[in-house]
């Protein structure tokens, strides 16, 4: 699902915000949508941060004609308007002539620097690296990381990042996968602050994952007492069967022994079944919680989340025995969610064959809330094109702001890709003072993907693309 999703998020960028209530923000961007083309082609969103003065950060990704794609950021005031203090007009696009670089997660650090993490395909062997940028807060390249700003792990095979996060000293860790012939392993890495590779951290700064011939590390979140939760799931030969894991892991990169065994494997593999981990969150009391999209062997598509206690075992009180399954269409996806300050579980999805984005809450116990949307359930259309929810965050008052990516498909063809947020109250409805009646659609001139987005605390947007 992971690989399915970035690819879609390649091809198109959109941003969203809400209000507590789900119901679309007026007072965000023109009622409650914001849309940005940002370059002359195709551009789409994929991660979103609320900085600590409460701007928003969208990251994706974008390409010109004739040029390489490049990562892209945005910012915006909390209105939804465009934060003029960052970058240029409130948009930065970063490109190397060298590679295809696709902007995968962000992160603010302590200093108000932005981290962004990507893929990077060298254009002549097509081997894909690990990259790392680093921007000052107004968005120009911090030349003091790296090389330069950046850092481009490039070995000779194939290295996928999927998730980033940072510890508090400001060490980065970045988790995905390294192709070696027919295996693909789930990695750690582990960076300082400079960028360098560090090498107290495991061998050499990096621990692999095995357990069958393809294992996918797709989230990671360092705890309070430093230690890091990976989860990701592993499968066989056949792309039909797969199982999920989670692992706990102590701050020098050896597996935490304390952390309960019963569930790293807690889905048995099933024929014809497939089941892939999208995100995890921690909560306040350290109980973790995790997203996945499953699949049966009757193609009955669920989204699911489960809770464990902070030792590993599975949380019995959380909806039915630790599990909430809920019954989506064969093209409904989750990927990403996010927790409300009272608990309140939020999930981001879309569904093809409709062209919405989709927002489900649930209760702090995994039932969904039915004073969300209808039934907990809130489908957002946007235009006349297709809208892929990427990420969600939620304002200090609570209000919920989405990106993603918005695209035509006429013939078989994606023929425009812009990034678009959108704001809801919450009820689910738009905010239809943010944008245009609750959305916006950034254009940076191309086709954007947006990827990430951050709100920092004076209120302002930040997207990443």
């Amino acid at each position: 699902m992971k690989n399915l999703i970035i690819l879609l998020f390649t091809l198109c960028f959109t941003n969203t915000i809400i209000s507590q209530d789900g119901r679309l923000n007026d007072s965000f961007g023109i009622k409650g949508i914001v849309s940005t083309n940002i370059l002359e082609l195709n551009e789409s969103a994929t991660d979103v941060l609320i900085q600590e003065d409460g701007k928003i950060l969208m990251l994706g990704s974008g390409e010109k004609l004739l040029a390489t794609k490049g990562i892209a950021l945005q910012r915006l005031n909390k209105d939804g308007s465009t934060d003029s203090e960052f970058g240029e007009n409130g948009k930065v696009l970063t490109t190397n002539f060298d590679y295809d670089a696709i902007g995968i997660s962000c992160a603010i650090q302590a200093d108000k620097k932005i981290i962004v993490v990507g893929k990077a395909t060298h254009l002549s062997d097509k081997i894909s690296s690990l990259m790392l940028v680093r921007y000052d807060s107004n968005g120009d390249i911090d030349f003091n990381f790296g090389k330069n700003g950046f850092v481009i792990l490039k070995t000779n095979n194939n290295v996928i990042p999927y998730d980033m996060t940072l510890y508090p000293d400001g060490k980065i860790v970045v988790v995905g996968t390294l192709e070696i012939q027919n295996i693909t392993y789930g990695v750690i890495y582990r960076f300082n602050v400079d960028g360098t590779i560090d090498n107290s951290f495991s061998v050499d700064g990096v621990q692999s994952i095995y357990y069958l011939d393809l294992n996918v590390a797709s989230c990671v979140k360092v705890q309070s007492d430093g230690k890091i939760l990976v989860g990701g799931h592993a499968g066989g030969s056949s792309k039909y069967v797969s199982a999920l894991y989670l692992n706990r892991y102590n701050q020098d990169g050896s597996l935490d022994s304390t952390f309960d065994k019963t569930f790293f494997f807690f889905n048995p593999p099933i024929p014809k079944t497939e089941e892939t981990f999208e995100d995890l969150l921690i909560q306040k009391d350290g109980k973790i919680v995790l997203l996945s999209n499953y699949l049966d062997t009757l193609d009955q598509r669920y989204i699911i989340l489960r809770r464990f206690e902070q030792t590993g075992k599975i949380d019995l009180t959380f909806a039915n025995s630790g599990i909430q399954k809920t019954k989506v269409s064969y093209f409904t996806y989750a990927t990403k969610f996010n927790i409300q300050t009272n608990g309140k579980l939020l999930v981001a999805a879309f569904t093809f064959n409709s062209s919405q984005a989709i927002i489900q809450r649930y209760l702090s116990n995994g039932i969904l809330d039915n004073t969300f949307g209808v039934d907990g359930i809130d489908k957002i259309s946007i235009k006349d094109k297709a809208a892929i929810l990427n990420q969600i965050a939620i304002q200090s008052d609570g209000q919920i702001i989405g990106v993603g990516t918005l695209y035509i498909y006429d013939s078989r063809l994606i023929t425009e890709e812009d990034m678009f947020t959108i704001r809801l109250n919450t009820d689910g409805s738009l905010d239809h003072n943010f944008g245009n009646q609750g959305k916006l659609i950034s254009d940076f001139g191309s086709d954007e993907r947006s990827r990430d987005i951050a709100i920092q605390k004076d209120g302002k947007n930040f997207i990443s693309r």
